[in-house]
């Protein structure tokens, strides 16, 4: 026997017989009981998995507890403008830390100057503040005005009908012809293409500008894919 196998048998004399599987004896090599207990905590704290959902087809009203397909990006109501556009500002620790001066500026001996010395400042900052939100918030919301009236062709009573996009449901056909934007997440049935294949862009959503292969569902029969109407 060599010597460098007779060290070898040495060294794996000594380690403890729960760890006799590891060569030698490395902190790193053993299990580490925290993870496991980690791993355990993961999995009960996971979200459980959704259940499973059944759409119907071109049929509306069976298909309802589904959100609407209307966009949204303004930050602010009428009734939720006050109390957060309040709280979004002496969040801020300078809003807050002025605020405070401000207050004490207001108990007679406590501070040598007037009275209104920063309330007056503070109070013109957050109403030039305010302009802004409101300004900014309008814009979005005239955005998302465009945005959802935009049409969309939806086979509806047999016929395909053009409808704003927040009148698509769950379980609508949609035809989308070329150059148009997507409504909603889609799921792509047939193309006009060769082998029903079609070709996508999402620069508003990643900033790729190159075409994307998207194929049809694999339920839907080959020989009934490639029959769309148009450039699709």
């Amino acid at each position: 026997m060599s010597q460098d196998s007779q060290e070898l048998n040495e060294i794996s004399s000594l380690v403890p017989p729960e760890r006799s599987r590891y060569p030698f004896y490395c902190p790193w090599a053993v299990p580490n009981p925290l993870t496991h207990i980690q791993d355990i905590w993961k999995r009960w704290r996971a979200p459980p998995l959704p259940p499973q959902r059944t759409i119907y087809i071109n049929d509306p009203a069976r298909n309802g507890g589904f959100c609407h397909n209307r966009i949204s990006t303004t930050k602010y109501s009428i009734v939720t403008f006050i109390p957060r556009f309040v709280y979004d500002q002496f969040r801020r620790y300078a809003n807050l830390f002025f605020l405070l001066i401000a207050s004490l500026q207001q108990i007679p001996g406590v501070s040598p100057t007037g009275q209104f010395t920063t309330a007056v400042p503070l109070l013109l900052v957050l109403l030039a503040t305010a302009v802004k939100e409101i300004i900014e918030d309008w814009r979005r919301h005239n955005a998302d005005s465009i945005e959802n009236g935009r049409m969309i062709d939806v086979f509806r009573v047999g016929i395909f009908q053009s409808i704003p996009w927040t009148k698509v449901v769950v379980g609508d056909i949609v035809k989308v012809c070329r150059g148009q934007f997507f409504p909603a997440d889609l799921i792509l049935l047939s193309s006009s293409e060769p082998q029903g294949v079609c070709y996508i862009e999402t620069s508003n959503l990643d900033g790729e500008t190159n075409l994307k292969i998207r194929q049809p569902c694999s339920v839907i029969p080959q020989d009934e894919q490639g029959k769309g109407g148009g450039q699709s």
